[in-house]
């Protein structure tokens, strides 16, 4: 992804627009005798807001945040550069690798040419940047070398309750491999973003979505009397 912070910035203004609608609602009864209007806005803005600031906070969590530590430098565990010629190399590895029998294709885009300057691969326990392209990494990431390809594999969130098995193919730099082999132990053994800060947000907002829930039960029912 080349904007992780757009997903999240569109969650929240998702969420303000459920809550002004809310606000317009409890303003109309109070002006107004209530009505089935004002009852639907109301419910709707709420579901609305209440949805999307939950997926703002895990976006904010699983991937803006993750994004912003790779870009200061926090948790790096490898840095190199990859000049042009070099690229046309991996690329060209990358995509025999994709033709393979029962191979997974390259999740990650690989443009045919980079600036002559080249491009910048960073890699992190829980994430990676190859130039403007970013991918957050789970736990269940492993890291193999593949000739001048890095590959990294995942499992990836496909519903609530299935994943699937997604491949990355990086350009690797050249003569590294002992930092492969570091890596590759790294990852076995990294112990990221634990499942107890996925349970901390679930709990707010799980907390978050009673609160609004009982709100929302006392405002219908106040309508109802005064309709």
């Amino acid at each position: 992804m080349r904007h992780p912070r757009r997903g999240r910035n569109l969650a929240l203004v998702v969420a303000g627009v459920g809550a002004i609608a809310v606000l317009v609602a409890v303003w109309l009864t109070r002006l107004n005798r209530p009505g089935n209007v004002e009852v639907i806005l109301g419910v709707i803005g709420l579901k609305v807001s209440l949805v999307a600031t939950v997926l703002t906070i895990v976006y904010h969590v699983r991937v803006v945040r993750r994004y912003d530590r790779l870009v200061r430098g926090e948790g790096v565990l490898a840095r190199w550069r990859i000049e042009p010629e070099r690229w046309r190399l991996c690329r060209e590895a990358a995509d025999a690798l994709a033709r393979s029998p029962q191979a997974l294709p390259n999740e990650l885009p690989l443009p045919p040419e980079i600036p002559a300057a080249g491009i910048e691969v960073i890699l992190a326990a829980d994430a990676f940047c190859v130039g403007p392209e970013f991918e957050p990494l789970e736990k269940s990431a492993v890291v193999q070398l593949n000739g001048p390809v890095l590959e990294i594999q995942q499992r990836v969130p496909q519903t609530r309750h299935s994943t699937r098995l997604a491949v990355y193919r990086l350009p690797a730099a050249e003569n590294r491999e002992a930092d492969v082999a570091r890596l590759a132990a790294r990852f076995a053994q990294r112990a990221t973003h634990s499942r107890t800060l996925v349970r901390k947000v679930a709990l707010v907002a799980l907390v978050g979505s009673l609160g609004a829930l009982v709100w929302l039960v006392m405002w219908v029912m106040s309508v109802a009397k005064r309709g």
